[in-house]
């Protein structure tokens, strides 16, 4: 694959859904989208048709009577058809179907149909369920990314934020790669280099399997576990975070939503590595998922460096 930089997926959806309304000659603003993905909670509550209530990131099943429910691992919610609805005269629900039928397939990574499971599901609200192998895509070009660090200084009072937590999981990521590469499940770039260099942090790199297998040989998503899901529906968010801020905090509220995302990875993180084993068992009968899982502790790493080291001011430490 490739090696560009992806955008985040609510990027791309928005992008698709504003080249659809501009074909019917409407000129869209802000395009509200929410990722509503599956697991966040190890129980799984289904949504009934018409039901209120439902929080981002909860996890669904399919019901036997009617109900609508979320089959994908990311899914988000768009409510393009109740904007424009007042415009038009027209019922939501209508325009709802009409913008379905536009959004089921659309050219997003390096040319390749990014795949997405359109649905009306009430009063016009569209659920966008991104295709098993379209996040497989999405994430391995995520992993091939080059993505290179800012000089920041956001000038944060340590007694603000307890570092700690975050600091702890990216040296975890960081020792379980390691082990990895001892135990000949993976293989990452050469790091002979000092410790404490910066070009350290940015060489952990898996290049053997050249290619993350996120997909079984059915084409299905390796990552089931509803501590998996989760933890992937953490990091899209935080690309989608990444791509409507780039700049390095500047206010007290800028500087909590960080810290509140790094910690919720954090933890979701904590918890991925206690149910999801990689080694022994694992990697001995299943060394396709030992691997699938060391790519999403190395994004993960990723994503908590450059919190750490762009958006928080603080270290990213190799181990703790």
């Amino acid at each position: 694959m490739t090696s560009i930089e992806p955008r985040g997926i609510k990027q791309l959806l928005r992008s698709h859904i504003a080249l659809v309304a501009g074909s019917w000659g409407v000129e869209m603003g802000d395009i509200s989208l929410r990722n509503y993905g599956l697991g966040a909670l190890p129980s799984r509550t289904p949504l009934k048709k018409g039901g209120n209530g439902l929080s981002p990131l909860t996890p669904l099943k399919k019901g036997g009577t009617g109900e609508e429910v979320l089959r994908s691992c990311v899914s988000y919610r768009c409510a393009v058809a109740l904007q424009l609805a007042p415009r038009w005269g027209i019922s939501a629900g209508k325009i709802a179907e009409k913008l379905v039928l536009e959004l089921e397939n659309f050219q997003a990574l390096d040319g390749q149909n990014f795949e997405v499971q359109a649905e009306v599901i009430d009063q016009g609200i569209i659920n966008l369920g991104v295709s098993d192998r379209s996040l497989a895509c999405w994430l391995e070009q995520l992993r091939l990314s080059p993505f290179p660090y800012r000089a920041v200084d956001p000038k944060i009072d340590p007694k603000i934020i307890n570092y700690f937590p975050i600091q702890s999981a990216h040296a975890r990521c960081c020792s379980l790669l390691q082990l990895a590469v001892r135990e000949n499940v993976i293989q990452l770039e050469d790091r002979s280099l000092d410790k404490l260099s910066d070009e350290l942090l940015a060489s952990w790199q898996i290049l053997v399997p050249s290619e993350i297998p996120w997909l079984d040989q059915q084409g299905e998503f390796r990552l089931v576990t509803p501590q998996e899901q989760y933890l992937v529906n953490l990091l899209v968010n935080l690309i989608d975070e990444f791509d409507s801020c780039q700049d390095s905090p500047k206010s007290q509220k800028q500087l909590q939503k960080w810290e509140k995302l790094a910690t919720e990875i954090s933890r979701g993180f904590a918890n991925f590595d206690r149910y999801s084993r990689i080694f022994g068992e694992v990697r001995a009968n299943n060394l396709p998922l030992a691997q699938a899982r060391l790519g999403l502790v190395a994004l993960t790493r990723w994503g908590l460096e450059r919190l750490l080291r762009e958006y928080l001011g603080a270290i990213a430490p190799l181990e703790i």
